[in-house]
């Protein structure tokens, strides 16, 4: 997603389409800047795009995005999962993140549209002594708890999003009000509505190389993932040896490239698994497994649950 006022942070540009994925170079990470909203401290917007902003990125404000309209595959932090439309997360600030829609939205279809109800604010914009009253407390513990990324589920969600598209028609300082109000309903959310995305040990804090190397990664793998990657092809991608690459990856991510590729894997999985429209014989093949024994092993390790009782659950 962009980022909003005045505001700067990293990140690459390009399109992660395969008909330009060859021109790797074309994804340079540039620094950002976006005018100002005249007389708001903080951003609330509907964004409808073709697709959603798809590089991997960080800023410094917190962000709450309800996806309106949308699917394909999201990475909040060490997080990899499908998002799809009534999505709705909170992803604390410097927590790297990005939303790549499916293939079909980058295809300039015109009917076809990505929607999320968007809204940004610097942690402390309402000043340190404010934040720090005992009433806020809470608020202070949901924007901890969001620096791993939440997504936000049940009657929470239900409530927030009212709460955001009401946000949208307000001015001067009914607004503020508005968003602590929401901030707060999330916050009480009941146990199990508030689920955490990344891990505490994920690495925030990433250098303009960092970013670059790890959009290359990310974008390669997720262009490639329905065959067999090298690991000489990601070590040429990014000028490292093999076993550089290994650890480099395994450092700024918390996790092997193998259990990476594995998470990307079967997160497409499970959005072919709800889709209903392959069998799991195809839906493993079409991820990438040649041995579907492999690949319900593989799924029961990242999912808990079989790829057939993963479909029974999530098929109405």
């Amino acid at each position: 997603m962009q980022a909003i006022d005045c505001f700067i942070y990293y990140v690459c540009l390009g399109n992660v389409s395969a008909s330009v994925f060859s021109n790797f170079e074309c994804m340079k990470p540039q620094l950002l800047r976006v005018p100002a909203q005249p007389m708001q401290s903080f951003s609330v917007r509907l964004d409808s795009v073709p697709y959603f902003y798809d590089r991997w990125h960080y800023h410094p404000e917190v962000e709450l995005i309800y996806i309106q309209q949308g699917r394909g595959t999201q990475f909040v932090g060490d997080h990899i999962s499908h998002f799809r439309e009534g999505d709705l997360l909170l992803v604390g600030a410097a927590l790297p993140h990005l939303w790549r829609c499916e293939e079909k939205y980058h295809q300039g279809i015109e009917s076809l549209r990505a929607e999320a109800l968007v809204v940004h604010f610097l942690p402390d914009f309402w000043s340190e002594g404010f934040f720090g009253l005992p009433e806020m407390s809470n608020i202070r513990e949901l924007l901890r708890k969001a620096s791993r990324g939440l997504s936000i589920r049940g009657a929470a969600r239900r409530d927030a999003v009212l709460l955001t598209r009401e946000l949208l028609e307000l001015q001067d300082a009914p607004r503020i009000a508005h968003l602590i109000v929401l901030l707060h309903r999330i916050a009480s959310g009941a146990d199990g509505e508030l689920v955490p995305l990344s891990l505490d040990s994920f690495e925030t804090v990433f250098s303009k190389t960092d970013h670059h190397r790890l959009n290359l990664i990310y974008a390669f793998t997720l262009t490639h993932y329905q065959r067999d990657i090298k690991l000489g092809e990601l070590s040429e991608l990014v000028n490292m040896s093999r076993l550089g690459f290994c650890r480099y990856f395994k450092t700024k991510t918390g996790k092997t490239y193998s259990r990476f590729l594995t998470e990307v894997r079967i997160g497409q999985a499970c959005k072919l698994l709800t889709d209903n429209k392959l069998s799991i014989s195809q839906v493993a093949l079409e991820c990438g497994y040649n041995n579907y024994s492999n690949f319900s092993r593989q799924f029961n390790r990242t999912a808990s649950l079989t790829p057939l009782a993963y479909r029974r659950s999530h098929v109405r």
